[in-house]
C-alpha cells in the first residue's frame, strides 16, 4: 500500500539534516500511551517482550523506554525502511531491530507479550492485522493507534498532497532551472541575453502562483517545505552573481524529487486511513482469532480534534 522509497527518502532526508520527525507530537495521544503502556508494564512479570511494528524512528519506543525505567524489557523494532532504524538506533542502541514489512515480519509465532504501532500497520494493509495476532503471546495485548479517515491528521494530509501537486505543476523549479541552464549558456558564449530575459519572463507568474498559494492556504505539513523552497529561490535569484548554475542546476532537481516523495509519503498516509466501517471489521477479525476487544474507538487531539482510530486487546493465556 505504501511506496517504500518515498519513506526510505524521508527518513534519509531526515537523518541528514538532523531532524527529529518521529510521529505526531500530540499531548493527548502521548497520554493515551502512557497509561496504556505503563499499566501494561506494571502487570507483567519482567523482562517484558514489546515489538514497535512499523515503528519509524522510534518516537513510541523511546517512550516505552523512559516509562519502563529500570524494569527489565526486550525491545523489537521493525519498519520497511531502514534508514529509520538507523536513525532508531542512535537513540535506543539495546533494541533489536528488523527490516521487514509490518504484514510479513519474519520473527518467530507467539514471542511476544506486548505488539504496539502508532500510525504504521495501517499502511501494511489488512494482512499486517494477521501477523500482529500471529506475533503475540498467550495472554499478550497489542494497542494499535491509526489512521482515522476524515480525522483533522487525514485532512491535513490531504491539504498536503494538493498544495505539493499545485507546486509542481506552477513549474516554478523548472522554470527557474530552464533561467540558470540559460544564464550558463550566456556565460560559455553560447546563449544569448534575449533567451536569458525570455526565460527570466517565464519565471515571473510562476512565482506569482507559487505565492498565491503559500498565502490562500490552510497550514499543513507541506507549508513549511513549500515555504523554504520559495525563499530559496527568491534568495538565490537575487543574488545570482554569487552562485555557480552548475551548483543550482542539481539542486532544482533535488529539490522536485524531494517534494514528490513527501507527497508520496502524504498520499500513503490518506490511503491508509481507516474508515469507521473498517475499524470495525478489524475488531470483529480479532475477536473471531479468539482476542477479547478492550477498545475500539476514536480518540481526540489535544485540541479536541478527531485524531486517530485506537485498537486494544487482548490474548487469552
Amino acid at each position: 500500500m505504501t511506496n517504500t522509497q518515498d519513506w526510505q527518502s524521508f527518513w534519509q532526508q531526515a537523518s541528514s539534516q538532523g531532524k527529529d520527525d518521529s510521529g505526531i507530537r500530540d499531548a493527548a495521544l502521548q497520554q493515551l500511551w502512557a497509561d496504556w503502556l505503563g499499566a501494561e508494564l506494571k502487570r507483567r512479570p519482567a523482562p517484558v517482550r514489546a515489538l514497535d511494528l512499523a515503528c519509524g524512528d522510534g518516537a513510541l519506543s523511546r517512550q516505552l523506554m523512559t516509562i519502563a525505567g529500570d524494569r527489565a524489557l526486550e525491545l523489537t523494532c521493525v519498519d520497511i525502511a531502514d534508514a529509520a532504524l538507523a536513525a532508531l538506533a542512535k537513540h535506543l542502541p539495546g533494541a533489536h531491530t528488523v527490516v521487514a514489512s509490518a504484514a510479513a515480519t519474519g520473527l518467530d509465532a507467539g514471542s511476544f507479550d506486548m505488539v504496539i504501532s502508532q500510525f504504521g500497520v495501517e499502511y501494511a494493509g489488512s494482512e499486517a492485522l494477521n501477523e500482529v495476532v500471529r506475533l503475540l503471546a498467550p495472554g499478550g495485548s497489542l494497542a494499535l493507534l491509526q489512521h482515522k479517515k476524515g480525522s483533522a491528521i487525514d485532512a491535513e494530509s490531504a491539504a498536503a498532497v494538493e498544495a505539493i501537486t499545485r507546486t509542481l505543476e506552477s513549474g516554478l523549479l523548472a522554470s527557474f532551472r530552464s533561467l540558470l541552464e540559460r544564464a550558463r549558456a550566456l556565460q560559455l558564449g553560447e546563449g544569448t541575453m534575449e533567451s536569458c530575459e525570455e526565460a527570466d519572463r517565464d519565471l515571473g507568474p510562476r512565482v506569482a502562483q507559487v505565492a498565491g498559494l503559500l498565502k490562500d492556504s490552510a497550514p499543513n505539513p507541506a507549508s513549511e517545505v513549500i515555504l523554504k523552497m520559495y525563499r530559496d529561490v527568491a534568495r538565490i535569484y537575487q543574488n545570482m552573481g554569487h552562485y555557480a548554475p552548475t551548483e543550482v542546476i542539481p539542486w532544482t532537481h533535488t529539490v522536485e524529487s524531494e517534494l514528490r516523495a513527501f507527497a508520496g509519503r502524504m498520499s500513503s498516509m490518506v490511503e491508509a486511513a481507516l474508515s469507521e466501517e473498517a475499524l470495525r471489521a478489524n475488531g470483529q477479525r480479532l475477536e473471531a482469532a479468539g482476542l477479547g476487544l478492550v477498545r475500539c474507538e476514536g480518540v481526540a487531539l489535544s485540541d479536541g480534534r478527531d485524531g486517530a482510530w485506537l485498537t486494544v486487546a487482548q490474548l487469552p493465556g
